[in-house]
């Protein structure tokens, strides 16, 4: 297969943070990372109010230090010390200045494996010192190129494997292949992007950018937060408050619930912390005072009250002249435990890592809350990362109207106080705290500061759900933003969702009141209506594929939907969905990015119905090579939603009752099955799917909870779920381990890409239905046809059995209890399906035969090795002649031999 090429490159200028600092405020200290480190130097042109370009520290590794100098010279980097050696040399001459570093000159490229080599992980060289691939060293080749070097010097391969909170296997974009490339104009930026995109070692490539706060500070003044409650002070409309008063009488906060503050460094010596901030700190003044809005102290008689009390406070560090430090900023930030993040700043342009750190965010169930940008400002994300669950909060004053500063966008969700920036009338701004050393509380404004108030009113719901029963990491952030929009906005602008103000201004006191655990469901379903998509293919970036090189490659979407009964008011998609978001054609290329996160939402609604939509891709390499579906073939996909009402308690829909529901091994008659053990000897195939097996079939039977029969479930929602390949071939997740089918590792026509295996018929009045094995006869359920388009491989292990999303468990006899039989399914291709070569695994051969001859010659009990209940085929409880006989009556059998289809 080849490479694909990379087309994931950006033409944006800069990173745009929410704010703006009074010099006269800002702090005095910062933190950095190692002093061996290239990036120490720039401390020395940064203001007081930034902080160092780098990786953000890990807890607990190198600690806080202070902008001074040390040991009577000032601390220059590694960087700094080769820029001058390869200026001696002639290669970069008169580079010794590009120690202060511009992120408008500089590049972020992820590469393949082995494309680049640096002398050591920490060095910064000009491009002719480096070890690179003939393709990147010419692109690479010249004189206003002049340095490349590690991102994240220190990372590794295996950092960027993750196992979700919920165990779920998931990835990040390998950090030990992202590199910074340093160039001496922008006009040489924006052409070698150009070159880099369509460079066959590049994944993507993104201009590096400055970020923004979303804030402006002001001197400490009165100690008044009419955001708490709004009494009229400051001349601001009595009530127009968040309601956070009467929400504490349900809820101060609970120390289960971490929140995340990624910003520029909270003081963790401030008194309102007590204690509680910990990750990477430091003593910055916004980043200080939005941990406070959302988790000062309350009750500790001084100063202010945050939103939650008493929760602990992850602080990780971002550089505001590096929009790259913001990656592993997120992403510590989550394997630290924090179920919320505040993100009070943003960027002007689409960024990889950026969405790959929100990405990852978002498959921990975290919810992360997003300042919007402010009119006069271009940078919108991460706030556009909605299809990856960001909550995006603007600003009001203490009038209760929008604030002039705060954007109006497609993507706003909440509003929440965030000053009136009145020059003169500072106390109709927002009251927070500040490092200690600067005065310990001021005033800002900002929708940096409206933010915070949304993520302590989210860590407020989860610590509710807490006490209402709910276990660590059972509430998604995907529900918490739900629930927010629901129950926890008041409208207040345009009736419904507008623009201006979204669903409305938080109101914590009845988000906490309506909350109840039977409000909220869960709800899964299989398969859908595929509606197809752009009939050309386009060039899309995936990152996070086990088995899928990260890179560009050509892709077909196609709209799956499915709708389903719903009494539920409100409905959203959750992010363990199998279908991914839209990656749309008409997006700039650099912004048509997959980063394997499940996706779905609702298309439409009906009386009693809705419709759940999601995105499967057909994946082809940039010479339009197929490759295969991803994440799945449409009727693969998996619906995940969650169902809330403030009025129903109970969803309508008539589920299957897992306790009093089961399937049944029966095979022969009909109306006089043979069932259980008898009929498990006719569980077999063949990848032609030519045997006569006595109509060996599954007796589904569908009850409700009071053990009455479902009756008229659609066949569709009765399935055998296959898993689509092996764990060899980078499949995993339910379903039997291999199938014949896979498109990718078998392309003959003939070998349909087989994902379920559907029921017969619809559930009759009793809720009986019938899988058959290798097809059934029309209007006869349960009597064995052969189905072409039932051509099995080689399995090894359990294939569930869903109805309406509820997996099924199996009895051995319908008096048995349920589990006393899981479903397997034995087939004469035997040996070669587990393997990564193509077309292996579709043919009954030698290698079949002398497996089970080798263990027939002697008669051997399935007890004596593991496998041999796959070469029993009779069920005998012995490999024997009879099994020998069965694998050589279908001998060079495969998807087109002896019949085909």
């Amino acid at each position: 297969m080849r490479a694909a090429h990379s087309e994931n490159a950006s033409r944006a200028k800069r990173v745009t943070l929410h704010e703006t600092f009074d010099n006269s405020t800002q702090r005095k200290g910062t933190t950095v990372r190692s002093p061996s480190d290239r990036d120490i130097s720039t401390l020395a042109r940064l203001n007081p109010g930034a902080v160092t370009a780098g990786r953000p520290i890990p807890s607990g590794r190198f600690g806080i230090v202070r902008f001074k100098k040390r040991r009577g010279v000032p601390m220059f980097s590694r960087s700094a010390l080769i820029s001058v050696t390869v200026a001696v040399l002639g290669v970069l001459a008169g580079a010794a200045a590009a120690a202060e570093r511009d992120p408008n000159l500089e590049i972020i490229i992820q590469v393949r494996d082995g494309a680049v080599g640096l002398p050591s992980p920490h060095a910064a060289v000009a491009p002719q010192l480096a070890s690179l691939r003939s393709d990147l060293r010419d692109v690479l080749a010249h004189p206003n190129v002049l340095q490349i070097e590690r991102v994240s010097p220190d990372a590794k391969r295996s950092e960027s494997y993750h196992v979700t909170r919920d165990g779920r296997a998931v990835r990040t974009i390998d950090m030990s292949n992202v590199y910074r490339i340093r160039v001496a104009t922008s006009a040489m930026r924006e052409r070698l992007i150009e070159q880099l995109r369509v460079t066959e070692d590049v994944v993507f490539a993104d201009p590096n950018q400055s970020i923004e706060l979303r804030s402006l500070p002001n001197d400490p003044d009165l100690k008044l937060q009419w955001a708490v409650k709004n009494t009229g002070q400051a001349s601001g409309r009595p009530g127009a408050d968040i309601g956070v008063e009467q929400a504490w009488a349900y809820s101060t906060g609970s120390p289960l619930v971490r929140i995340g503050v990624v910003d520029l460094g909270v003081d963790p010596l401030h008194p309102e912390f007590g204690g509680r901030v910990t990750g990477t700190t430091g003593s910055d003044i916004h980043a200080t005072g939005v941990a406070s809005i959302a988790a000062a102290a309350g009750s500790n008689a001084q100063g202010m009250a945050g939103i939650v009390w008493n929760n602990p406070i992850i602080s990780e560090v971002i550089t505001l002249s590096d929009a790259a430090t913001v990656h592993d900023a997120i992403v510590n930030a989550v394997d630290l435990g924090c179920q919320v993040i505040d993100v009070s700043w943003g960027m002007t342009n689409y960024y990889t890592l950026l969405g790959d750190a929100i990405a990852y965010a978002y498959m921990n169930h975290v919810l992360v809350v997003c300042a919007m940008p402010e009119p006069h400002r271009d940078g919108e994300w991460p706030n556009k990362f909605q299809e990856m669950g960001v909550l995006n909060v603007g600003a009001l004053g203490n009038d209760g109207n929008a604030a002039t500063y705060s954007n109006q966008a497609p993507y706003v969700d909440l509003m929440a106080p965030g000053g009136n920036r009145i020059a003169g009338l500072e106390a109709a701004d927002i009251y927070h705290a500040i490092p200690v050393q600067s005065g310990s509380y001021a005033f800002g404004n900002g929708t940096s500061y409206a933010a915070p108030h949304v993520a302590g009113a989210a860590a407020l719901l989860i610590g509710r759900a807490y006490q209402q029963g709910w276990a660590p990491g059972d509430i998604y952030g995907t529900d918490v933003r739900a629930y927010l929009r629901i129950s926890g906005a008041d409208d207040i602008g345009a009736s419904g969702f507008d623009q201006a103000t979204g669903y409305g201004r938080l109101n914590a006191r009845r988000l906490l009141k309506e909350f109840t655990n039977a409000y909220f469901q869960r709800y899964e379903a299989v398969g859908g209506t595929d509606l197809g998509g752009p009939p050309s293919p386009y060039t899309c970036v995936i990152h996070n594929v086990p088995g899928l090189a990260p890179g560009t490659y050509a892709v077909r979407r196609h709209e799956v939907q499915k709708t389903v009964n719903m009494g539920q008011a409100h409905v959203w998609g959750l992010e363990t969905t199998q279908g991914w978001p839209i990656a749309d054609q008409v997006l700039p290329a650099s912004q048509r990015a997959l980063y394997n996160t499940g996706w779905c939402e609702p298309a439409a609604y009906g009386p009693t119905t809705v419709t759940l939509r999601t995105y499967v891709y057909e994946v082809y390499t940039t010479l339009l090579e197929w490759i295969g579906w991803y994440p799945c073939q449409p009727s693969q996909v998996v619906f995940r939603w969650g169902g809330y009402s403030p009025v129903v308690a109970a969803p309508t829909l008539t589920a299957p009752n897992a306790s009093q529901s089961f399937f049944v091994p029966e095979a022969d008659a009909v109306a006089n099955p043979t069932v259980g053990t008898n009929a498990l000897k006719y569980f077999y195939t063949c990848p032609n799917v030519d045997v006569s097996n006595h109509s060996a079939r599954l007796h589904i039977v569908v009850r409700d909870s009071l053990g009455a029969g479902i009756a008229g479930i659609d066949p569709a929602e009765i399935f055998a779920l296959l898993n689509g390949g092996t764990a060899a071939q980078g499949f995993s997740g339910a379903g039997s381990d291999s199938v014949i089918a896979n498109s990718q590792y078998n392309p003959l026509a003939a070998c349909p890409d087989l994902r379920t295996i559907s029921a017969d018929a619809a559930t009759d009045a009793s809720g009986n239905a019938y899988i058959t094995l290798i097809g059934s006869a029309p209007g006869s359920p349960g009597v064995g046809l052969r189905d072409p388009q039932r051509k099995w491989g080689h399995y090894d292990s359990e294939i569930p059995v869903y109805v309406r999303g509820v997996k099924l468990q199996g009895r051995l006899t319908s008096g048995s209890a349920n589990g006393s039989y899981k479903l397997s399914m034995k087939n004469a291709d035997l040996v070669a399906g587990l393997t990564t070569l193509a077309n292996q695994g579709e043919v009954v051969n030698s290698l079949d035969y002398n497996d089970v001859a080798s263990h027939a010659i002697y008669n051997e009990p399935d007890s004596a090795d593991p496998l041999n209940w796959w070469r029993d085929f009779d069920n005998s409880g012995f490999v024997n002649s009879i099994d020998l006989n069965f694998v050589n009556a279908h001998a060079n059998h495969k998807c087109d031999v002896p019949n085909n289809p």
